[in-house]
């Protein structure tokens, strides 16, 4: 039988491909992410944060991040924090939310699988579909980058989508609730995700109507109720706000001074920033332009809230490759590489066709190569230093449970655990001494922190007659002291 003829008779391939690729994935990305955590690669920022908000939330308690001094609601109303607390309480480590993390962005090749399988794509495109999601560089970075909320919404995205082809209104809607519950700026994709579709015909405003009217329902009642409730008012424009320059810190302040002030955000958009970043997101699948024609409409529209805060933001991380900031556009990404073989399939031969697979897999290989992290992690990994690496595990484990600590941004995501822990900061004038211990990395000060800052520290402690030295070398000082907290 031909490989792009009928695949409905070839459904076991299907499934064991379905299989094997989210196996795959899982088991690459969990490995790597788990490793980078196990010799000290992650940070308080932001694996640290939600492990602590996690711990609190499984032990009952509420969730008020001692790292950023607010609830942790107040920071993204991020509601889908209390579901991952579950299995949490099961196994209380931060392994166990890149665990959760790994295994629902590998999800993600479920919908996409199915969606390909809806459009009569034969076994060997699906398989093709299958390359791009796993080989898209972004996909695995942001598997390896710490833990982010938002990174859980990639599956629903692709669920959602598939809900609209499949006409299932119940998966439609818990997909669109379970992704405004991860963060609250992903309202605004859902939002013109509903446009968009009003956009594409009659026949699907009904469902972009649902997507309209919750992704701006949420948006509203996160930033103006839950937000403000849990938190000062300032503290999300003062933390988000700020990346955008002369623009402002809001929404409507940004929109007004784009218009105001158009060669504001036309300088940022025209320039070698944002070239290098759409070429990121666009050269490992740069066969789909071959295949969008009429539904550019669509995808402009679909994608349009994630490129506005990328592009016109002042921040190198909106744009990078290695952040969480351009999640939305992947799945959109995803379903046009999904919408670029259904094309093929109505336009060239079977040989032509059997070139081209072979040609986008080539070239999602090529780029995977070019701009995947996973490369970086494993030489890392090389790298280490194995003695140091038992010498702040020998540390953590003379730290009294439920105590206050104060340590490195690297050290601190593994003492997450806990009521108080802050990381160290040389521009704040938090006393240490007010911790019950202080833990010092005398290799690595961490983000934030000097090797002048760390001297200053330990001449401080020295001195201290509330502080004792009860663990030293040359990796790390361990002080305990008679804490204020």
């Amino acid at each position: 039988m031909n490989c792009f003829q009928d695949s409905k008779s070839n459904s076991n391939i299907f499934w064991l491909l379905l299989a094997g690729s989210v196996l795959s994935f899982f088991s690459v990305s969990f490995y790597l992410s788990a490793i980078r955590h196990l010799n000290f690669g992650s940070s308080a920022w932001d694996l640290g944060i939600f492990s602590q908000a996690v711990w609190q939330i499984s032990e009952g308690m509420p969730p008020v991040s001692s790292f950023l001094g607010v609830h942790i609601l107040a920071d993204h109303a991020s509601f889908f924090l209390f579901l991952i607390a579950i299995p949490f309480r099961i196994w209380q480590s931060p392994i166990t939310i890149l665990l959760l993390q790994s295994l629902l962005i590998s999800f993600g090749l479920i919908p996409l699988s199915l969606l390909a399988k809806r459009r009569s794509l034969s076994n060997l495109q699906i398989f093709a579909c299958q390359a791009a999601y796993c080989l898209y560089p972004f996909i695995l970075n942001i598997s390896l980058f710490d833990f982010h909320p938002d990174a859980l919404a990639m599956a629903f995205f692709l669920s959602m989508i598939l809900a609209v082809e499949i006409n299932n209104l119940l998966l439609y809607v818990i997909s669109i609730l379970i992704i405004l519950s991860t963060k609250a700026v992903l309202s605004l994709s859902v939002l013109f995700y509903g446009l968009a579709l009003l956009c594409s015909g009659k026949e699907r405003a009904g469902y972009g109507l649902i997507a309209g009217f919750m992704g701006f329902f949420w948006y509203i009642f996160a930033t103006k109720f839950v937000i403000p409730s849990f938190g000062i008012a300032e503290f999300s424009v003062q933390r988000h706000g700020g990346h955008f320059g002369e623009l402002g810190s809001s929404p409507l302040h940004v929109i007004y001074s784009s218009i105001k002030s158009p060669q504001i955000p036309l300088r940022r958009i025209f320039s070698a920033r944002s070239a290098d970043f759409m070429g990121k997101i666009f050269y490992p699948v740069m066969y789909i332009f071959l295949s969008i024609n009429k539904k550019w409409v669509f995808y402009a529209v679909a994608c349009l809230p994630t490129f506005a805060i990328c592009m016109l933001s002042t921040s190198g991380a909106f744009v990078s490759d290695s952040r969480q900031y351009m999640l939305p556009i992947v799945p959109f990404v995803m379903l046009a590489v999904v919408d670029f073989y259904d094309a093929c399939n109505k336009k060239y031969s079977i040989a032509f066709r059997k070139a081209i697979l072979f040609a986008a897999v080539m070239i999602s290989v090529i780029y995977f190569f070019k701009f995947t992290d996973a490369f970086r992690v494993a030489r890392d990994f090389r790298s280490v230093d194995l003695n140091r690496i038992s010498s702040l595990r020998g540390a953590i484990s003379r730290i009294d449970k439920g105590s206050s600590v104060i340590t490195s941004d690297k050290i601190s995501s593994h003492l997450a655990s806990r009521n108080f822990i802050s990381m160290f900061d040389a521009a704040s004038d938090r006393e240490i001494i007010d911790y019950d211990y202080v833990l010092i990395d005398n290799v690595d000060p961490g983000w934030k922190n000097t090797v002048e800052a760390n001297a200053i520290m330990l001449q401080k402690l020295e001195s201290s007659d509330s502080c004792v030295l009860i663990s030293l070398d040359k990796f790390h000082s361990l002080y305990e002291c008679k804490s204020q907290l």
